[in-house]
């Protein structure tokens, strides 16, 4: 296993390197992810597994180094901490299948406060927009947002989880109150993420509920917009964030790194053509800034409050 996620989160912890020393595994430590580095470890070691995030994986179809190498070894590539687009995954399937290779990345979800993930799509299977169901022990239901009251399949609400793998609580005891909840079958985590499971018990997530834009009184989910962008030919990367508005209590500003060149106003234009095209009209961005590179976490997801943050600064 490649492993590019830091130990201190649960993610690199609990997928990249427990598991894998458990079962006898060897860990490949690529303790700062860069294009050069990561390709370097893939062609000389031939790893079995690889995990990371979605940006992790746009980097590696992009990445020159890697256009000739032989990938058949790969086993499995799983992919979390993030929502990943459509494309994405076609993308890597035909990037896999052109260098004799044949895994599909495997989304599943997870979060810090249970260690590790909580759902995988199996092998072989596939349900766009899923996440999987949940793994042996683990208990997923969706409440309304803010309560305890569990809604039918089918319905959007709050991801909760109960199993052994949910943390003891915070060091701050307050803040463990506001996440980990008795109901009446038993102690259940609060995410705050928004997420729906079918009639299968099949998960599916959608983004972190503090993350949806509120814009004249409709619910705007910055991931749908974000999935759009990225099916332009020329978009490479694209985040969209929330600002406060005093007349329609937020506007939508998208953040798009192109590829190649193209900085230009005509992209700009051509871009909010496109969302136009595909877009309700109240979900449409009203500001679109090109950018040379967005900002990344430890995880290497996009930085979504970094740009908030800059963007409400600004006059």
């Amino acid at each position: 296993m490649v492993c590019v996620l830091p130990f201190f989160h649960g993610f690199g912890l609990g997928v990249c390197l427990h598991p894998v020393l458990a079962g006898g595994g060897r860990c490949i430590l690529l303790p700062r992810f860069n294009t050069k580095d990561f390709a370097r470890v893939i062609k000389r070691e031939r790893p079995t597994y690889i995990a990371g995030v979605p940006t992790l994986y746009r980097g590696m179809l992009t990445n020159p180094a890697l256009a000739k190498a032989e990938l058949s070894f790969l086993k499995g590539a799983y992919c979390g901490g993030d929502t990943t687009p459509v494309k994405l995954r076609q993308e890597f399937r035909n990037f896999v299948k052109a260098r004799g290779g044949n895994v599909v990345l495997q989304e599943g979800y997870g979060l810090t406060e249970t260690v590790t993930a909580c759902t995988v799509m199996p092998p072989g299977e596939e349900r766009q927009g899923s996440v999987g169901p949940p793994l042996p022990g683990m208990r997923i239901k969706i409440v309304i947002p803010g309560t305890e009251t569990a809604l039918p399949p089918g319905q959007e609400g709050e991801i909760c989880i109960s199993g052994p793998t949910v943390m003891l609580g915070y060091s701050r005891g307050d803040e463990t109150a506001q996440v980990l909840r008795e109901h009446g079958d038993g102690l259940w985590l609060h995410t705050g993420d928004l997420g729906l499971i079918d009639e299968q018990g099949y998960l599916y997530f959608r983004q972190r509920i503090k993350r949806v834009i509120k814009r004249a009184g409709y619910s705007v989910y910055p991931s749908q917009i974000e999935e759009v962008l990225l099916t332009h030919p020329k978009v490479q990367q694209a985040c969209v964030i929330g600002l406060p508005d005093t007349t329609q209590g937020q506007k939508i500003k998208a953040f798009v790194v192109s590829k190649g060149p193209g900085k230009n106003q005509h992209l700009v234009e051509e871009l909010m053509a496109y969302l136009a095209k595909r877009l309700v009209k109240w979900s449409l961005p009203q500001e679109l800034e090109l950018c040379d590179q967005l900002p990344l976490t430890h995880l290497g997801k996009i930085a979504y409050a970094c740009l908030e943050e800059v963007s409400c600064r600004q006059p």
